[in-house]
């Protein structure tokens, strides 16, 4: 019996120590909790005060800037007023020692002793463009007298451009890739227009050029895939490398007689192109110069011209006739490679070699002619001319590379 009261006694006070345990640490807890309460707000705090200060500051900024801004603003309104009052820029100011801004178009000035101007940079985002023939600066005169390289470049919104008369040369790539110009008139003062001027107008679809030019340079109109009509003024005696070089579009162009020398690629891969009116006094039809023209029906080469170049007409799949005058004393390696509408071909009389793959993947070519003058044939120049049955093959020939011929065409010597 007095063993069960001491535990019981025991128990009683064991549950007095675990609750005095328990009741003295509330208050702490509830102390954490308000200590976390607090500094969640004080946080919310500094957060709120330092977006109010931001906005402060901001509005603070805005004010100091507003007098230069409603400035700007009004140099601005005035000069489009100016602008619309007839383009009287005397407060223009030289910028840098030699440039000017005017119209969203950068101009430098060239000449400060016969006042003279050139277009240098465009706003890419221009629809249409007028340039001017002169231009007030403080106070002068300044005669706008060329486009310069790049001028426009890359403007691809550019709808329309009117050249004064006051221009006299186009730099190179001045108009390149200016996608929405569809036709222009070049002024005839223009005396000088630089490679790749028109490059990748993929929408031009004519142009004038200027009567007094001498040379179309370097791809000029290289890719103006839709060029359909260009009038060559008698003017020109040369034209460049890849002037009309994937002129897709292009149906005919007719070259004046004053044109002595065609760069290499002028016509490649100009797929529509059907016939070709080639000067009397060219002296050289160069390498690749009608490259894949695959609408190319015939060309007549007059007594001017010299050499015929490797791949000259190379891939002109529709070529059907073609007459090589004696003058021609050199025709380059593939010059008719795969010209598969070919049927007959006279080599002229002072060649000494046809080269290899000269006429290789002719498939339809039945009659061939090969003149005294000739010592050697080589490799593949007849490749898989599989309609060339028989050959005369001259006593002049010394020298007959393998595979020249294919194999079932009969050669028989005269």
């Amino acid at each position: 019996m007095r063993l069960k009261m001491w535990i019981l006694g025991l128990i009683v006070c064991l549950l007095f120590v675990f609750a005095g345990d328990v009741f003295s640490q509330a208050p702490v807890k509830r102390q954490t909790k308000q200590n976390a309460q607090k500094s969640q707000k004080a946080t919310k705090a500094k957060h709120v005060q330092y977006y109010r200060d931001a906005e402060v500051i901001s509005q603070s900024e805005a004010e100091k800037a507003r007098p230069a801004r409603n400035e700007a603003l009004n140099e601005l309104e005035a000069q489009k007023q100016c602008d619309a009052e007839g383009r009287k820029q005397d407060d223009l100011k030289i910028i840098d020692g030699k440039f000017i801004f005017y119209d969203n178009v950068k101009y430098e000035i060239i000449s400060f002793s016969s006042n003279q101007l050139k277009v240098v940079d465009a706003d890419k985002m221009l629809v249409q463009y007028e340039v001017p023939e002169k231009i007030a600066i403080e106070g002068k005169d300044y005669h706008v007298t060329g486009i310069g390289d790049q001028a426009f470049y890359g403007c691809k919104s550019l709808s329309r451009v009117t050249l004064s008369n006051s221009v006299t040369f186009i730099g190179m790539s001045a108009f390149a890739y200016c996608d929405g110009i569809k036709s222009l008139e070049i002024p005839n003062s223009v005396t000088s227009i630089g490679a790749s001027a028109f490059h990748t107008c993929s929408s031009l679809s004519y142009i004038k050029l200027p009567q007094f030019i001498t040379s179309i340079g370097a791809a000029v109109f290289y890719e103006c895939l839709s060029l359909t009509d260009v009038e060559i003024p008698s003017s020109v005696t040369s034209i460049g490398i890849s002037a009309f070089a994937y002129c897709e579009a292009l149906k005919d162009i007719k070259i004046p007689n004053s044109v002595t020398s065609i760069g290499e690629s002028a016509f490649y891969s100009c797929y529509s192109l059907t016939s070709v009116a080639l000067p009397t006094e060219l002296k050289t039809i160069e390498n690749k110069t009608f490259y894949s023209c695959s609408s190319l029906m015939s060309m007549m080469i007059p007594s001017s011209v010299t050499l015929v170049g490797a791949s000259a007409f190379a891939y002109c799949s529709a070529m059907r006739k073609i007459e090589i005058p004696d003058s021609v004393t050199s025709i380059g390696e593939g010059a008719f490679n795969s010209c598969t509408s070919l049927k007959e071909f006279i080599l002229p009389n002072f060649i000494s070699v046809i080269r290899k793959e000269t006429f290789y993947k002719c498939t339809s070519l039945e009659r061939v002619r090969i003149p005294g003058s000739v010592s050697r044939i080589d490799a593949l120049a007849f490749g898989f001319c599989n309609a060339l049955k028989n050959v005369e093959i001259p006593k002049s020939v010394k020298s007959i590379v393998k595979d020249a011929f294919p194999k079932n065409c009969k050669k028989k010597r005269i």
